[in-house]
């Protein structure tokens, strides 16, 4: 339920911009955190399909914050051990045993969870 807030005119200006900057910021801190969320999310994704052989290259996914200020956040999934092999991984070829890669699947997930949450986020104020 919204409440109501009496201004006079000459407040009116600045009662908007108050009401805007926190809306602007509320959201803004949920788009944040659903980044995070969903950056784990992908991570686990990520190390829970990777290939076993020695386990490190499993052991080796993280997330580093790319950069975070007040208004965005970008985050990266990224294997600290063997980072080479990551674009085989992600571009595309065929396993011995058949099927395909592990990466992009869970990059495709984690897009549509951001754009979906973001969707409820702004829809939802």
């Amino acid at each position: 339920m919204s409440s109501t807030i009496k201004v006079k005119p000459e407040q009116l200006a600045a009662a908007i911009r108050k009401e805007l900057e926190s809306y602007s910021k509320a959201a803004t801190e949920e788009t944040k955190e659903l980044i995070r969320e969903t950056a784990k999310i992908c991570k686990e994704e990520i190390q829970s399909a990777s290939p076993v052989r020695t386990g490190k290259y499993r052991k080796g996914w993280s997330i580093k914050p790319l950069w975070e200020d007040n208004d965005s956040l970008r985050e990266i999934v990224r294997n600290r051990s063997a980072w080479q092999l990551t674009h085989l991984l992600e571009n595309g070829h065929a396993k011995k045993n058949g099927g395909r890669v592990h990466i992009k699947p869970a990059e495709e997930r984690a897009i549509e969870r951001v754009m979906n949450g973001v969707k409820k986020i702004y829809s939802a104020k």
